[in-house]
């Protein structure tokens, strides 16, 4: 499983993809003895032949890596009109925009959500910004896009472990405060021999011991909901970082 799970981060690796980038904003193919890669080279019009010559030189760019090919599959489980939202496109625009679904589902349903990086995150919303300047906006696409904004439940789970250990450090230290205000103010009581101060003192005394009562309970609370989330990392920790809503 862990080897199945390395094998689609690296196919979902932007540095190992062979096709991630647009051949719609950069061809990279010489047709004619011309460059038709970059924007110096724009003909006014394609002769007949020379287009089909242009179609065949980018059919490289019609090829769909076979291990993009399963989540592809498991997009149109979701949506079977992919293929008829896509066909109005050529060939080559048409591989891309399957290569796009494959990373962003791929990357969504697969990745641990431990492992969702702010890089990865990145990688999705390109991939969805590029379908959508092609003009194709896959409607159980986009509900899985914009579900995987939110926090992962393991970027939840974590978060509320580290907030509850920081209350429960700043309680602790406030019980630890109050403890030693209260002993120096039960002893002041002991050691006054005037009958108000004295009065005074074992009123400060027992208000303090209220209040140090109250935190006490307060830390307890802290280090309760500390042991609730911490329950739930083993739960969370081969959980994704998201499904189809």
């Amino acid at each position: 499983m862990e080897n199945q799970q390395e094998a689609v981060g690296a196919s979902l690796d932007p540095s190992r993809n062979l096709h991630v980038h647009s051949p719609v904003d950069k061809y990279v193919e010489l047709v004619g003895g011309q460059n038709y890669a970059t924007p110096n080279y724009i003909p006014d019009e394609f002769s007949m032949q020379e287009f089909s010559d242009w179609e065949e030189r980018m059919d490289w760019h019609c090829v769909v890596p076979d291990e993009m090919l399963p989540y592809i599959e498991l997009y149109r489980e979701q949506d079977p009109t992919l293929d008829l939202q896509t066909e109005r496109l050529m060939p080559f625009e048409r591989a891309y925009i399957l290569q796009l679904v494959a990373i962003i589902v791929g990357a969504i349903t697969r990745t641990p959500s431990r492992r969702v990086t702010p890089t990865l995150r990145n990688l999705v919303n390109l991939s969805w910004e590029s379908m959508c300047r092609l003009g194709v906006r896959p409607p159980a696409l986009e509900k899985l896009v914009a579900a995987s904004q939110k926090p992962t439940p393991w970027f939840e789970a974590s978060k509320g472990v580290e907030e509850a250990v920081r209350a429960w450090r700043v309680c602790s230290d406030d019980v630890r405060s109050m403890r030693q205000m209260l002993a120096l103010r039960m002893e002041a009581s002991k050691n006054s021999d005037d009958h108000d101060d004295q009065r005074s003192a074992l009123e400060d005394v027992e208000r303090l011991r209220k209040i140090v009562a109250a935190k006490e309970e307060e830390v307890q609370n802290w280090l309760r909901i500390f042991k609730e989330k911490k329950d739930l990392e083993p739960e969370l920790i081969n959980s994704f970082w998201c499904s189809f809503p």
